[in-house]
């Protein structure tokens, strides 16, 4: 739904005044209050007058009380005693969550005005940074110091626009306003493969000569986690990442591979814990290429697990699910031709039914799984 708002108001201003469509007169009221207060059409800490909105907004004093309360209820507006209403001013750790996720946006966008900005715009950022410097050297007034430096890191963004940055800047904007992050990123196909005509930081014809998640991508999910929102990173991939700021940083990971034409729903329906995988990975994710042999050095020793003595990011066989067991009761029995027989009792100490037990029988599943759990997301009960 549109909401009208004019430029030719008296004296230059911005009418607010609602549109006749087919919403109600208090929700479009709402849509227009609210949206003029993140505007800043209303400053932080203005007092809101129920007359000034009845003649902005064309609509009567019940419905602008309505309107008030609601936005009350999301925090916009607050009752100061001997003043009334007014806008609300952020929290300090509104502020702060503000400022980080601007101070990512600012790298992103720096990398890209180096990689593409011409000799005129490094010269008008030059001169802008001068004059922020001047103005700081002054000691003068800070938002006046601001403005410089808004001056500053709009000439940035002149010179680094284009579509990566953008969408990048989208994604962090959305996370700010979101509940949980669910950020999808990894490597494709078209990357790694064997003779391929590929030459990026990372991959060479096809091989990897690094196990790290490609620069790009772990620059965005670092940008997003400035948004201090819980993270669910699903990884698309089919060869070991090295994810180690992940492991220590996303509140879960999901391990989706290549996950084909239906895996879009398979990951939908397992975050929403509608299905229950208890992936275990059927390879060793490592910290890094340092802990493998050479490349062309084709003897097993130290690759695998069968034959790896050092400490991996993910074990052979690791995965979690949304049932939590309880092993009791271990015991081991040596077998006549030299095998060994384990038996265990095992409980399931959740009320999530598992994949691995049904009927009393155990099943491994190496389908997607979830790599790291943390109760800062909320899971299904």
């Amino acid at each position: 739904m549109a909401i009208p708002r004019s430029d030719d108001a008296p004296g230059g201003e911005r009418s607010l005044r609602v549109g006749r469509v087919a919403a109600p007169l208090r929700s479009q009221a709402l849509v227009v209050l609210r949206q003029a207060i993140l505007d800043f059409h209303y400053k932080p800490g203005q007092r809101l007058i129920e007359r000034e909105l009845m003649a902005d907004l064309g609509v009567s004093r019940t419905t602008i009380r309505e309107v008030l309360r609601e936005l009350g209820s999301e925090g916009l507006v607050t009752s100061i005693p001997q003043r009334g209403l007014i806008v609300a001013s952020p929290s300090l750790k509104e502020a702060r969550e503000v400022y980080e996720v601007r101070r990512a946006l600012e790298e992103l966008a720096m990398r890209a005005f180096i990689e593409k900005a011409s000799n005129e715009q490094m010269s008008r950022l030059r001169a802008a940074l001068t004059a922020f410097e001047n103005e700081a050297g002054e000691g003068g007034d800070f938002r006046a110091l601001l403005r410089s430096k808004d001056d500053a890191y709009q000439v940035v963004l002149e010179g680094g626009d284009n579509d990566a940055v953008r969408t990048e800047a989208a994604s962090i904007a959305a996370a700010k306003d979101a509940d949980v992050v669910i950020a999808v990123a990894g490597i494709t196909s078209r990357l790694e493969g064997e003779e391929m005509p590929v030459e990026q930081p990372g991959f060479a014809g096809g091989d990897r000569t690094t196990l790290d998640m490609p620069k790009p991508e772990e620059d965005l999910i670092q940008a997003v986690a400035a948004s201090h929102k819980p993270i669910v990173l699903v990884l698309m991939n089919g060869s070991a990442l090295g994810i180690n700021w992940e492991k220590a940083h996303a509140n879960a990971i999901v391990e989706a591979w290549y996950s084909g034409e239906e895996g879009g729903a398979a990951i939908a329906r397992t975050l929403a814990g509608d299905s229950n995988p208890a992936g275990r990975l059927p390879v060793t994710f490592y910290e890094s290429v340092d802990q493998l042999p050479a490349f062309d050095d084709y003897a097993m020793k130290g690759r695998t697990y069968r034959y790896f003595t050092g400490q991996p990011l993910y074990a052979f066989g690791y995965g979690l699910s949304y049932s939590v067991f309880r092993y009791s009761d271990i015991r081991s029995n040596p077998l006549p031709d030299g095998q060994l027989e384990i038996r265990a009792r095992v409980k399931n100490d959740s009320h999530v039914e598992p994949l691995e037990f049904r009927k009393g029988r155990l099943a491994i599943f190496r389908h997607a799984g979830m790599l790291t759990r943390s109760p800062a997301v909320r899971w299904p009960s």
